[in-house]
């Protein structure tokens, strides 16, 4: 009998640590705006026990570490599904995980949130929740998978925001890049005679004190004689502090100024803890020209040192109808 106790206890317990929900880190609640109001998708990939092999530089294979143990492999291989379908719904992200490990980086870990969007009276529009639809001026058939409009509307896919965490060096303090990409789904306009109706601003807070930052941004369309946007005239600098930055772009989804592609980093010095620390990252669409007022909670860690949990920003609009707000956090231990 004693044998049959001990036996079935050992079998509960490999139960217990198999279907026991895997931690999550909680949402950044005073800082995600749109989470209750408008339809988005959020996910965080770890690739703490996935290995990345790269052939010939240009093809990029993830696989689980075969050296880890049984129970971390069950994790892993969750990790690796939301991998396979991150990169099979965003294919152009394998471009930027070949750059950094081409460029000698360890990948930590990467986040997205996406969020459908529809084209309504010249602007695109968030796709409100099925409970909130009221409250819009259009309707949206909720249940059609590709999300059509009952107006005049037209549909388009998604923007997607996602962030990024990677790290170079072979001891402490760790050199990090913390990075923020966003693309737009092609658009079906046509509008080469539409002016631009307003900029659209980037952010990104790390929790520890930044040394450099770097910004760029393709379009659709040939802008200023560039696709890939040029200091000062495509995109500028306009605020920030010791460990938070902002851009201004130039966008016009139904012009010849159609942002297709941005990326915005924050490189920093970072020991090693075991504290989990968020990154927090911010897309302000506008359809007006306006202002932004930043107010910033939290406070950077020196640097080189222990870094502070983190860094969020809140805005205020100085035209709060002609805009809306995309939200994305990473959040994990280093």
């Amino acid at each position: 009998m004693k044998s049959y106790n001990k036996l079935l206890g050992i079998v509960l317990a490999v139960l217990f640590v198999l279907y026991t929900p895997c931690v999550s880190f909680a949402d950044n609640k005073e800082t995600n705006y749109n989470k209750e109001k408008y339809e988005e998708y959020h996910d965080q990939i770890n690739f703490e026990d996935l290995m990345i092999c790269v052939i010939n530089k240009k093809n990029i294979f993830v696989t689980v570490d075969p050296t880890i143990s049984f129970f971390k492999k069950f994790e892993a291989n969750k990790q690796k599904k939301k991998y396979d379908k991150y990169v099979e719904n965003h294919p152009e992200v394998e471009n930027e995980l070949l750059d950094s490990v081409n460029s000698s980086d360890h990948i930590c870990a990467i986040s997205y949130t996406e969020a459908p969007l529809i084209y309504v009276d010249d602007h695109y529009e968030r796709i409100p929740k099925e409970d909130n639809i009221n409250m819009s001026s259009f309707t949206v058939n909720a249940n059609a998978a590709d999300k059509t409009a009952t107006s005049s509307a037209s549909v388009r896919h998604r923007l997607t925001l996602n962030t990024s965490i990677v790290r170079r060096g072979t001891s402490a303090p760790y050199i990090y890049t913390a990075r923020t990409y966003g693309t737009w789904d092609n658009s079906v306009l046509s509008g080469e005679k539409a002016p631009a109706a307003g900029n659209d601003f980037i952010l990104q807070a790390c929790p520890t004190v930044t040394s450099s930052v770097r910004f760029s941004s393709k379009y659709n369309y040939e802008t200023n004689g560039s696709k890939n946007g040029i200091e000062g005239k495509n995109y500028f600098k306009e605020n920030g502090g010791d460990s938070w930055v902002q851009y201004e772009v130039v966008d016009d989804p139904a012009g010849l100024a159609q942002l297709s592609e941005f990326s915005l980093s924050q490189t920093f010095r970072a020991q090693i803890t075991t504290e989990t620390k968020k990154i927090n990252s911010y897309y302000i669409h506008t359809w007006k020209q306006m202002d932004v007022t930043v107010s910033v909670s939290g406070s950077a860690g020196v640097s080189g040192g222990k870094p502070s949990a983190g860094v969020s920003l809140s805005f205020t609009p100085s035209i709060k109808d002609k805009q809306w707000q995309l939200y994305n956090y990473i959040a994990f231990n280093w």
